[in-house]
This record gives structure tokens, C-alpha cells and sequence, in this order.
């Protein structure tokens, strides 16, 4: 009697461990999955389950120097060698990760990711300075921020000749979407980020063209014309802004985990 019922409380245990959904997580530019370590422990304390680092290529060079679309690619391949990731999981992007883990979303065939959580993001682009050759053929072939450059100044150049952003995000003609893709898409950001130009970049918003005043997320063009199904998604709550005041490169580390445990952990059971 006692051998049958510890057979079905194992067996039972065993199902309830299948059923946690499992977690990806993706590195930024210029790292790799060793910067990843805290936050893979972090992860794997709270929500004991499954937590997988994905390495772009070689990790900090080809994270740099490969385009967006040969980064997504290797994430695919990466995330479709798991049999365990046949299934639904999570995925968590830091900075260019998080850029790559939408795009990995976006052009799925199926819904297999619950959430989408993205820290220090660059989701509507980075712009430091008006520089025409960040468009070129080459610039756009090798090196990776040159796919999510975007001059307010010069938005005909970038709509022509950025490779990656524009299609992401729908401000070209596009089949990828969000909405049928994910339950929920998080941006974890910063007021205090010091890498992200402009820092509202990682909730989704950007500069008005011709100009350097911040657009609203619910009044931006890209909000309007529900890119990708953007607006959709927020009127139905699915999603959502965590507000940090962590420096970029700290997003990753325990201490910034830490301090917004609750906001951060709510999202991924």
C-alpha cells in the first residue's frame, strides 16, 4: 500500500516539475553567456525551473560584429536544438538581446512563448548622432547596431536602408506581428540607463522626427497605426512597464533582480 502510494506521489511530483514553464535567457552586445551566470542563479532560485542561456555565436564578438538577422538566426537554431523548448517557455532579452528575442517571436510559426521580458532595450532604436554611413551596404552586413540605428533626423534613410529595425517593428510593409505571438511582453527599463539613447527607447518610445522631444508610447504613430499589434496588446493588458534604477549594466545582476524581485517574477510562473 505505502509502495503504490509513494509511486503515484513521485509520479505526480514529476508531472508538476514538467509543468513549470521553462526560461531562455538571451545576452546583450559585446557579452556572452558568462555575464549571464548571476542572472541564471537568480532565476533558477526563484522560480526552480529550467533556465537556459543561449550564446549568440562566439558570444562577444559575433554579438558585435554579425548582423541582427544572422543573430536571430543562430538564436533560432540555438533555442530549436532543445527539445525541452518544444514546448511553451519564457524568454528574457538583455539590451540587443532583448531586440533579438522579439524578433525570434515575431517570426515563429507558433505561439510557444508565454512571456517576453526585455531588459535595457533598445525596442524603437538608439541615436547618438546624425551619421548617413551607419547606413551603408557593409556597416549594415557587420556590425549590429548599425540594424537598430534610427536618425529622427534622416527617417527616409533609415526606412530605406536599415535591414532589421524597421521590418521589426512594422514601420514597413511586414507580415511579422507580436500579437498572436505572446501572452505578455514585459520592458523592464531605467531613467538612470547610461547606454540606451535615448532611454526611452526601452519602454517603447522615441524622438518625434526632425526633433529631439520624446513621443508618448500611446500617442506615437507606431501606437496608433497598431504596428505589429502593439495597440492591441496594450488595451487588452498584455503589456507591461517595470521601472528600475539600475544602471545598464546592471540589469543583470543580482542586486537589481533583487530590488524589483516582485515586478520581475510576477510575469514568469
Amino acid at each position: 500500500m505505502w509502495l503504490i502510494l509513494y509511486i503515484i506521489l513521485f509520479h505526480l511530483s514529476g508531472v508538476n516539475a514538467e509543468q513549470k514553464t521553462p526560461v531562455v535567457l538571451v545576452h546583450g552586445i559585446l557579452s556572452d553567456i558568462n555575464e549571464l551566470v548571476d542572472a541564471k542563479m537568480w532565476f533558477s532560485q526563484n522560480l526552480d525551473r529550467e533556465i537556459y542561456s543561449i550564446e549568440i555565436g562566439n558570444g562577444r564578438f559575433d554579438s558585435f560584429s554579425k548582423n541582427m538577422k544572422w543573430q536571430v538566426d543562430a538564436l533560432t537554431h540555438s533555442i530549436n536544438s532543445f527539445s525541452t523548448l518544444s514546448q511553451e517557455f519564457h524568454i528574457i532579452g538583455f539590451s540587443q538581446g532583448g531586440l533579438l528575442s522579439r524578433a525570434f517571436v515575431e517570426n515563429s510559426n507558433n505561439r510557444r512563448v508565454k512571456t517576453l521580458m526585455t531588459f535595457g532595450t533598445p525596442h524603437m532604436g538608439v541615436y547618438y548622432y546624425s551619421d548617413d554611413s551607419v547606413y551603408s551596404v557593409e556597416n549594415q552586413k557587420h556590425m549590429s547596431y548599425t540594424n537598430y540605428w534610427k536618425d529622427p533626423y534622416n527617417m527616409p534613410l533609415y526606412l530605406k536602408n536599415c535591414t532589421f529595425l524597421p521590418i521589426l517593428n512594422g514601420e514597413i510593409e511586414s507580415d511579422l506581428t507580436l500579437y498572436n505571438k505572446v501572452e505578455n511582453f514585459v520592458m523592464v527599463w531605467s531613467p538612470v540607463d547610461e547606454v540606451i539613447r535615448p532611454i526611452e527607447s526601452g519602454k517603447y518610445e522615441f524622438y518625434n522626427e526632425n526633433s529631439d522631444v520624446i513621443v508618448p508610447f500611446t500617442v506615437s504613430e507606431t501606437f496608433k497605426r497598431n504596428n505589429i499589434g502593439i495597440k492591441s496588446m496594450f488595451e487588452e493588458g498584455r503589456i507591461k512597464f517595470v521601472q528600475t534604477n539600475c544602471a545598464h549594466r546592471e540589469y543583470k545582476s543580482v542586486a537589481c533582480l533583487e530590488e524589483h524581485r516582485t515586478d520581475i517574477l510576477q510575469y514568469l510562473y
